[in-house]
């Protein structure tokens, strides 16, 4: 992947950190192509235009080395910092991990990085180590604007599973599915009427049979559509954004 300048800065981590925590690869520089290119690109300024929230709440769901968020800030600093301060508008950054060696390795890849933009865009951030998003379900039902999932995809036997180490990153059981179907019903309690959603899916997982699921009520009646797609070295990785979420009552 050719280097961009919202790149992190992740020369802290050093090769035997890999064993501690899930190493950001093709599906990591994937994911941030879309994120780029779909939504900060395309459904931020429209979504911030139709909305009178000043604060709006990214959550990163696994967040690993803290690559995604981090690139997520940094994007943000580059492109919208004048706007964002113009408008008012913040941005809280979440993250959440079982593995506790990722949480620590986030916050240090979040830190470091922001202390290399001294100018920059007004946000809040915090890392906590949670299953999913059950640390923030009840605070922030229905107030994720931007919700990020790359999650443990890869299909494997039931014991490798149960782990709050880097297997938890991509142990995912039959068919790569059994965390994403746990998750998957949560997604309508957590994004914002007006949220996005991007996820990354492997062909094992059926991307196509998780978009149909997620278009019936009782998932959310979410619109789905891919957004990116590649082959990698016999993978086929997808980025799956879902939208048009929960009607409130």
């Amino acid at each position: 992947m050719p280097k961009s300048p919202n790149d992190p800065d992740m020369s802290h981590m050093r090769s035997s950190d890999f064993k501690l925590v899930y190493e950001f690869n093709d599906d990591t520089y994937l994911l941030v192509d879309a994120l780029e290119k779909d939504y900060i690109h395309s459904h931020l300024i429209a979504s911030l235009e139709n909305s009178n929230t000043k604060l709006k709440f990214c959550l990163e769901i696994g967040c690993g080395s803290g690559y995604v968020t981090t690139f997520v800030y940094k994007l943000l600093n580059s492109s919208y910092e004048q706007y964002l301060k113009s408008t008012g508008v913040s941005f809280c950054l979440l993250c959440t991990d079982i593995n506790p060696n990722a949480a620590a390795m986030t916050r240090k890849t979040f830190e470091r990085n922001v202390e290399q933009n001294p100018k920059h865009v007004p946000f809040l951030f915090d890392v906590v180590l949670s299953d999913f998003a059950s640390a923030f379900e009840k605070r922030l039902k229905n107030k994720i604007d931007l919700l990020i999932f790359n999650p443990p995809y890869v299909p494997c036997e039931r014991d490798e599973m149960g782990f709050n180490d880097v297997r938890a990153a991509y142990a995912g059981g039959e068919n790569g599915r059994e965390v994403i179907d746990r998750f998957l019903p949560m997604v309508k309690n957590i994004l914002s009427p007006n949220g996005v959603f991007y996820f990354v899916l492997i062909e094992d997982n059926n991307p196509q049979e998780i978009m149909k699921l997620m278009s019936q009520e009782e998932y959310g009646s979410f619109k789905s559509s891919v957004i990116l797609k590649k082959r990698i070295q016999g993978e086929h990785l997808y980025i799956v954004k879902f939208e048009g979420s929960s009607r409130l009552k």
